[in-house]
């Protein structure tokens, strides 16, 4: 059970901490027992919301630790812990106590109409004059050191609070910075203006010309001490970081006093990825950009930037022992948490200029807090036009459009020739399948299938359209390889290079990762386990019935520190030269290698994944998978999300009505982070 859900209060009462921790039971410990159905339906709960067995264990505990309640009422007060942890879900920092906002929190765990009452009328005994004395050491005002904290109709978790009161700080005095920050304009306007003069090009070697917003962006960036650049999928946010890189070194700044950062591994690979390639286009690279392109800043993970200490649980880097870079560029910036943000702000030198990239649009972090939206809502410069999706394309045009509709909720305007009363069909709106053999991959289209068979015949020809035709993905089936060494080109990495870039094209997106219902992620990666265990014992690949093996795609779902590997990681199975199976990662040009066995426990398939899992990712063919009737996950951001990761192909997997509900509902986000920084 992790630290951070299990001890909502780290510097609270011994006693409290001990009563949260699995096999110590508290005085109020007999209640419950007996009464393991509470528990299963607390963790069936927790499940449906899609939230973490962890989160119903600290609902239970805290539950446990309350002596003196009633039965009803200690089983309201886990119902309304749980509660909180849906709001973090949807990137909240805290449970709204109103009413109207708090029934939208409690619809995703199912409540009955008895539950209903008994929760709402603690609610009430929470907010009045008199909390019940077995509360007292749970939940208290600002400063009591307890679990929970009630200020006002918000319900907190006290780290958080604490959190968000260190966040606002630090942003404040990051932006109190600004008035003396050191600036020579003339020197700046020289450097921004070579850049600009001289672009990177495109893959097909057209010059990326930056737009005025993103010469705006680039300047700010590089004269500021904390910068904001909001756009979303393609609007250039990788040409400003490299811009900003080359006017830095036109200045004279070295390139190791630069650091760039994302969230997960897999982000920080391609952004560097990116730079990387970007420089290499340019044409006639000054001295500047030669020296940027040979030794360019390495790109890493937030937790190793901070130097985080799994076994200690503490991080290198904070206020005491501030980082030494003098430039910090945060790429996916709307994937990183309220935690993470307020850590990395206090591990800032003062003299330190902090660029977060992102778009806030997208879902918000898996952890709580909508931190850059709150940010963006003052402080960032947006990009608009995308660059990725070229709108002369069909596909490219109709995707745009899809989204756009998407995120401004016009659910009439998802379809062709909406104005004329005819649902589907337009060129640049969604377009209706009758059945699956009817699919183009192409643009954004939809499939309604009704029964189980017409389910099996889509999977049925994902598979042959998206992950079987492949000829290294048969080799890898069917064949042992030599590891690959470093900076050695041989067959075998060529091979699992482009299986890799194969698996990076095409992927099932779940609002659900549940086995339990046809279209959560789990149950569809056990479909395509399925046909990938029929498709090797017919070439004569298959070797037993392994839960993994050669040639499909893993995805790491909890960080390996040791091994340098982390959430969201993906790679794929392969077999070694004497029979033993390996999981095959990309690391920009090399490639590593792990045993399976040491990775077991860690990996998921991930022929398909949640929407969540795929944030920040960039793909050519995506199908959305919605849940058969109508969930509160599916939100605006959420279908947003999974738009915007294809190029060229969004094929939407369910009822309409789903569809066009999730489009009608956003994401009710609950921070005080920004009209606190509103009141400046």
């Amino acid at each position: 059970m992790k630290r951070a859900d299990v001890d909502l209060l780290p510097q609270g009462p011994a006693h409290l901490r001990a009563a949260a921790e699995l096999g110590h039971p508290t005085a109020g410990a007999a209640r419950f027992e007996h009464d393991a159905r509470f528990f299963a339906s607390l963790r069936a709960r927790a499940d449906e919301a899609e939230l973490s067995e962890e989160a119903a264990l600290v609902a239970w505990e805290l539950a446990r630790a309350a002596d003196g309640l009633a039965t009803a009422q200690a089983r309201a007060f886990a119902l309304l812990v749980l509660a909180t942890f849906v709001a973090q879900r949807d990137g909240s920092t805290y449970l709204p106590l109103e009413k109207p906002a708090l029934s939208e929190h409690l619809k995703p765990l199912a409540l009955s109409e008895t539950e209903l009452r008994h929760v709402h009328a603690l609610v009430a005994e929470l907010r009045g004059p008199e909390r019940p004395a077995a509360l007292a050491e749970l939940v208290g005002d600002a400063g009591a050191r307890t679990p929970l904290v009630v200020l006002g109709p918000r319900l907190h978790h006290e780290r958080l609070w604490n959190a968000e009161e260190r966040f606002v700080a630090a942003v404040r005095a990051r932006r109190a910075l600004a008035s003396a920050w050191p600036r020579s304009a003339d020197a700046d306007d020289a450097a921004f203006a070579d850049v600009f003069a001289n672009p990177t090009r495109a893959s097909g070697g057209a010059p990326i010309v930056l737009t005025t917003r993103q010469r705006e962006a680039v300047a700010l960036a590089a004269s500021s001490p904390f910068t904001v650049i909001s756009g979303g999928p393609g609007t250039g946010k990788t040409s400003v970081i490299v811009a900003i890189l080359r006017a830095l070194a036109r200045r004279g700044v070295a390139m190791t006093a630069v650091a760039l950062a994302a969230p997960t591994g897999k982000a920080a690979h391609r952004m560097r990825g990116s730079i990387e390639q970007s420089l290499l286009s340019l044409e006639s690279p000054s001295e500047a950009d030669r020296k940027v392109a040979s030794a360019p800043p390495a790109a890493t993970t937030l937790h190793r930037l901070l130097g985080y200490s799994p076994s200690r649980a503490r991080f290198k880097h904070h206020e005491n022992n501030r980082l030494t870079s003098r430039y910090v560029l945060v790429d996916e910036a709307s994937m990183i948490d309220l935690f993470l943000m307020e850590k990395l702000l206090r591990a800032l030198r003062d003299d330190a200029s902090l660029v977060l990239l992102g778009d806030t649009d997208q879902l918000p972090s898996v952890d709580a807090g909508t931190v850059l939206r709150d940010l963006g809502e003052r402080d960032a410069v947006r990009l608009v036009e995308s660059h990725r999706m070229d709108p002369r394309d069909p596909s490219g045009r109709a995707i745009l459009t899809v989204a756009g509709h998407l995120n401004a909720g016009r659910v009439k305007q998802f379809y062709k020739s909406a104005g004329q009363g005819d649902l589907f069909g337009g060129a640049e709106g969604i377009e209706a399948r009758a059945c699956a053999a009817d699919l183009c991959f192409e643009r954004v289209e939809m499939l309604q299938p009704a029964t189980a068979e017409e389910r099996a015949a889509l999977w049925q020809t994902w598979w042959g359209a998206r992950i079987a035709p492949l000829e290294e993905r048969a080799r890898v089936v069917v064949e042992s390889f030599e590891p690959p060494r470093a900076g050695e080109e041989s067959d075998a990495a060529t091979t699992l290079r482009a299986l890799l870039r194969h698996y990076e094209e095409a992927r099932v997106l779940c609002v659900t990762k549940g086995a339990g219902k046809a279209t959560g992620a789990e149950a569809l990666n056990a479909v395509f386990h399925h046909l990938a265990l029929e498709d090797a014992e017919a070439r004569g690949g298959l070797r037993g019935a392994p839960p993994l093996f050669p040639g499909e795609p893993v995805l790491l779902v909890e960080n390996d520190y040791e091994r340098g590997l982390f959430n969201g990681d993906q790679g794929v199975v392969a077999r070694l030269t004497g029979e033993q199976l390996v999981v095959v990662f990309a690391r920009g040009e090399e490639l590593a290698v792990f045993p399976l066995e040491a990775l077991r426990p860690r990996l998921r398939l991930s022929y398909a994944t949640t929407v969540h899992k795929s944030q920040g990712s960039e793909m050519s063919y995506v199908a959305l998978v919605l849940p058969e009737e109508d969930h509160p996950l599916v939100t605006r951001e959420l279908l947003y999300t999974a738009v915007t990761r294809s190029r060229k192909s969004v094929v939407v997997v369910g009822k309409k009505e789903v569809l066009e509900a999730g489009a009608l509902r956003p994401v009710r986000r609950s921070s005080g982070i920004g009209e606190k920084l509103a009141k400046e």
